[in-house]
């Protein structure tokens, strides 16, 4: 009984350890835009631009439209993330000449603006979104003024479904209990 307590203590620590770490995906300085390996390596994303060429920079990823374009999210600029499975994301990163402006987030739960009118130039800033059972995302620029590049996301981790637990393991369960009752009498 006493092995079977201990099993269940560490079952228990391990779950809540693998629950309580997250991920993150760093774009800067990118070699490739297809299956980026997020830094626990459970999920990977493949970034595109719809109709254009990814562009990568060492501050992150854009849009690369023209030779004389600034390889950043622009008015107009759409950047596609595909993940390899359904993602929970706590916040992301964006860094640009004037941040994000205006942004335009679309993900198969619903849109989130990103409007922030600062101008600061060479700025990095972080944007809370908290999205859950994301599979893909769009970035896409809303002003002529915005020139921004995606720089990562923070607190990644792969949506954790539901799983009913089925009667034989409710019965298991209580047969455990007394076989370990009836071990304990003898």
């Amino acid at each position: 009984m006493r092995k079977l307590q201990q099993m269940a203590a560490l079952g228990a620590a391990l779950a809540i350890s693998s629950a309580a770490s997250a991920a993150t995906f760093d774009f800067k300085g990118l070699g490739s835009t297809s299956n980026i390996a997020s830094s626990d390596g459970t999920i990977t994303v493949t970034i595109t631009a719809p109709g254009e060429s990814v562009g990568t920079a060492s501050s992150g990823v854009g849009v690369k439209s023209s030779c004389c374009d600034l390889s950043s999210i622009q008015n107009n600029e759409t950047l596609r993330l595909d993940f390899s499975a359904a993602t929970d994301i706590g916040g992301l990163y964006l860094t640009g000449w004037e941040a994000a402006d205006r942004l335009t987030l679309n993900y198969d739960g619903g849109v989130v603006d990103i409007n922030d009118e600062h101008n600061n130039w060479s700025s990095d800033d972080h944007y809370a979104i908290n999205l859950t059972n994301v599979t893909f995302l769009t970035l896409t620029g809303n002003s002529f003024g915005t020139v921004a590049r995606l720089a990562g996301l923070e607190d990644v981790s792969a949506s954790v479904s539901e799983v009913p637990v089925p009667a034989a393991a409710w019965l298991f369960g209580s047969a455990l209990i007394g076989l370990g009752g009836f071990a304990r009498k003898r």
